[in-house]
C-alpha cells in the first residue's frame, strides 16, 4: 500500500502516535494500521519511517507499563 492510499498523512500519523495510549481501541487499531503502512513503504523518507517506528515502539511500550501489573504477562 503506497501512501497515495493511506487516510492521513505520514506527518499526522506520526503525531497522532503520541496519543495511541488515550485513544479507544478501533482508533488505536487504525492509527496502528497506517503506521506499519507508513514503515513499509520505500516511496516514503527514510527518516519519517523510522521516527513513526521508534514513536510507534514508544507507545507500545507506556501502554505495556500501563497495562501490565504485578503478575500479569504481556
Amino acid at each position: 500500500m503506497t501512501a497515495a492510499t493511506l487516510q492521513l498523512s505520514p506527518k499526522t500519523i506520526y503525531h497522532r502516535l503520541r496519543w495511541l495510549d488515550e485513544m479507544d481501541i478501533l482508533s488505536g487499531a487504525q492509527c496502528r494500521e497506517m503506521a506499519n503502512q507508513v514503515i513499509a513503504d520505500p516511496t516514503i523518507r527514510l527518516s519519517l519511517r523510522q521516527a513513526i517506528a521508534n514513536r510507534l515502539n514508544l507507545a507500545d511500550r507506556l501502554i505495556e507499563v500501563q497495562t501490565i501489573k504485578g503478575d500479569d504477562s504481556y
